[in-house]
């Protein structure tokens, strides 16, 4: 009997702790997920996932279909940061982070167009706040069954409260008055005044000598323009936990270019631009080269423009928001020192601000 009692107890704790760990992505928030193709027809059958990115390790619901309208509702979801894939065949797959929470609508954090085999097409996903949907109930704990009055063990009695330390209190020593001792000031006497000199003749005033103008300074060296940087690489990885958009393994470097306003674009040689290792290209064009390292395997790229302390994606052949535009696929090259890839940005006489354009390409460990 008292075999069965105590089994029974600990399968009920059991299940309540894994019924507790379960509920560690749930809380009060709603989104709404819309998914367009490019004609702004509805991607339906895709598969949506959320992963929870408050916790550790990462968890969230089971992965939902989109219905023939392209949309499906997920509720039950805790406050904070979520990750959220939306894939299906021949399509890119879109991913993104949002701060979800209760009361407004989803904030978009990043967004990202991954590249995958067999993609011919690219999709267009809306956030929504959505309406609260009941959570799913926590699982029951069996009910322990009471053990017979015989068997109860007597509660043991609560342990003696630790008698207090003494205090050791510390004598302080008094401080030394140093009293300063005053040097006496001898008072001197005052020297003699001095004797003025009998004031010498005064010579003959000399002929006035003729001005003759001051030569004008040479003039001041132009500086020279201080040539502009070189790019900065950033590298982010799936482990080092600052690439949020990184898979498992995944991970990615960007670079940087900066194209002035109201320039010309690229031209019709954007393509010889993109072949070539070194040239000159327009005012208006920039050209940003990454390289794998060695033994890396290419698995996608993001264009992008920066606003303010916000990257915005931008399509290959589109305008970005706010101006200029990636006119082309990115060009690789393999070789066996590795792979590079090129992409160029350009501007046009419309753009009136400087764009800065974000170049990202992603990559795992194996073969090229």
């Amino acid at each position: 009997m008292r075999t069965a009692t105590i089994a029974t107890i600990l399968l009920a704790g059991l299940l309540g702790a894994g019924a507790g760990q379960a509920q560690l992505w749930r809380g009060p928030a709603a989104i709404e997920i819309e998914a367009k193709d490019q004609k702004r027809g509805p991607v339906s059958g895709g598969e949506v996932k959320l992963v929870c990115r408050g916790i550790e390790p990462a968890d969230g619901p089971p992965p939902v279909t989109l219905d023939s309208k392209g949309r499906a509702v997920v509720g039950g979801l805790a406050e904070g940061k979520w990750h959220v894939e939306v894939s299906k065949e021949n399509y890119m797959t879109f991913q993104a982070d949002l701060d979800v929470r209760s009361d407004r609508k989803p904030k978009i954090l990043t967004t990202l167009q991954l590249n995958v085999p067999h993609a011919v097409h690219m999709m267009d996903v809306l956030f929504y706040k959505g309406k609260a949907v009941p959570e799913a109930p926590a699982a029951v704990a069996a009910k322990p069954v009471p053990p017979a009055p015989e068997h109860r063990r007597p509660t043991p009695p609560p342990p003696p409260e630790p008698a207090p330390e003494p205090t050791v209190q510390t004598a302080t020593q008094p401080a030394l008055h140093i009293e300063p001792v005053t040097k006496p000031v001898v008072p001197r006497e005052p020297p003699p005044a001095p004797v003025a000199p009998a004031a010498p003749p005064s010579p003959a005033a000399p002929p006035a000598p003729s001005m003759a103008p001051p030569p004008a300074p040479a003039p001041a060296p132009q500086p020279s323009a201080a040539p502009a940087p070189p790019s900065t690489v950033r590298r982010r990885s799936y482990e080092d936990r600052n690439c949020f958009e990184c898979k498992p393994g995944e991970s990615s470097l960007s670079v940087e270019a900066v194209v002035a306003p109201g320039a010309e674009g690229c031209g019709a040689g954007v393509r010889d631009l993109l072949a070539k290792s070194a040239g000159s290209p327009p005012a208006g064009c920039r050209v940003l080269r990454l390289a794998l390292p060695a033994g890396a395997r290419y698995t996608g790229y993001r264009y992008a423009v920066q606003e303010g302390t916000e990257e915005l994606d931008c399509q290959a052949g589109k305008d970005c928001p706010g101006g200029g535009r990636w006119p082309l696929e990115p060009a690789l090259a393999k070789s066996t020192s590795g792979t590079a890839i090129t992409a160029a940005f350009e501007g046009n006489a419309a753009v009136t601000k400087e764009r800065h354009a974000v170049f990202t390409v992603y990559y795992t460990a194996g073969t090229q």
